[in-house]
Order: structure tokens, then sequence, then C-alpha cells
């Protein structure tokens, strides 16, 4: 179990946390991007689709999103939590990913497979994301999905 100040993390902490992981795929899909203020802090850095973005920036191109496509499903597993927390008080999660995007012009969704590598920092709220690195494991469907969306498709880690 992870530790916090040399203690094991409360259980409201890791609740806190989960929530925070939960409002992400709730805001996104459910076009919900007020939930976004339960998942991320205020000066959250987002490295979702191969390039550094603010949330506003990440709201911005969620907004475009939502008129390309038909819907989107993000479905994120359990978060596994580091067993210590950083000098500054945070602490490192990853949580596995399938998202799917079902476009308004393709007969076929495209489907990323990954995870995120989140650092979650305390705040008066509770839990929140600091930093979000998405990072894709596999895809099936065509990329070019999202191209409007970006300068260029998401880039797929190996």
């Amino acid at each position: 179990m992870p530790l916090l100040r040399g203690k094991l993390m409360t259980a409201d902490d890791m609740l806190s946390i989960q929530q925070a992981v939960a409002a992400y795929g709730a805001a996104l899909d459910g076009a919900e991007v007020s939930l976004f203020e339960r998942c991320f802090t205020q000066d959250a850095e987002l490295f979702l689709v191969g390039f550094k973005q603010t949330v506003d920036e990440y709201v911005a191109q969620c907004q475009k999103a939502y008129n390309l496509l038909e819907a989107m499903h993000h479905h994120c597993a359990t978060t596994l939590l580091d067993c210590d927390r950083k000098s500054d008080g945070s602490i490192g999660g990853r949580t596995p990913f399938v998202a799917y995007h079902f476009g308004k012009s393709h007969s076929e969704p495209l489907v990323i497979g990954g995870e995120y590598l989140d650092v979650f920092c305390r705040t008066s709220k509770g839990w929140r994301i600091a930093r979000r690195t998405g990072r894709a494991r596999w895809q099936m469907g065509d990329p070019t999905m999202l191209a409007p969306l970006m300068d260029r498709p998401p880039t797929i880690l190996a």
C-alpha cells in the first residue's frame, strides 16, 4: 500500500484519487467539461496527444471532438499507486485505459489501449492530477479519425 509521510495512505486519500481518475472519463465521455475540475489541478500539465497542453487547451480540443465524433468511451481500470510519495508531497500512479472513438463519418471505431501515467497532488478539495501523460500501447482502426483535432495523429509508444 502506498505511503504518505511515512505512513500508509488513508482510505479517504485513496478514494479521493480514485474519484479524480473516474471524473476524467465522466467529463470526457459525457461532455461535462466542468467535471475536469474534480480531476485536474488548475495548473495541470497534460501530455495526452504527443504534446503539452494546459487543461483549458485540452477542454477546447474536447469541444472540437464533440462536433467531430458521434461518441467516445474511455474505460479506466484501477490505478496502481507508487509505494512512496515524492519529496514535494505528490504521488505517482498508472492507470490502464481503453478508449473508444466513434466517428460520424467512419464505419469502424478507433480503439486505443494504453496507460495514463499520473502525478497526484493533494489540494484543498482533495487529490487531483497535476500531470498526466497518456501512453498509447496499441490501436485498432483509423487514427486519422482524430487528425482534425491535432496537427498529427496520436503516437503509439512501444
